[in-house]
């Protein structure tokens, strides 16, 4: 799941999953996004068009790959550790979501 997000298509597929996922979930304003210490500020910025509503984003401590998205006391947990927390099932959907992607 590391190499996912350090190739930029499979990184860009998995935020943008998550996005869709937050967008169904959070109330569009006032996100507070964790990912990965040195994700790129041009991906941060293309993110935060993509979500087209005021986010803040910050390096969470201990996140290796993915997104924490928060608004409030709820959050859509992305990030590699949540996903390991249930692998089998989110692992076999994140694959399938990245697979529509590449074709």
């Amino acid at each position: 799941m590391q190499g996912l997000w350090r190739q930029p298509e499979a990184r860009a597929a998995w935020t943008s999953h998550l996005a869709q996922v937050a967008r169904g979930m959070l109330a569009a304003d006032g996100w507070r996004i964790a990912h990965p210490p040195g994700w790129a500020e041009a991906e941060r910025q293309a993110f935060a068009a993509s979500i087209a509503a005021p986010a803040e984003f910050s390096a969470g401590e201990g996140i290796e790959a993915g997104l924490r998205i928060c608004r409030g006391g709820n959050c859509v947990d992305g990030t590699l550790q949540a996903l390991l927390a249930d692998r089998r099932a989110i692992e076999a959907r994140l694959l399938a979501r990245l697979g529509e992607h590449a074709q």
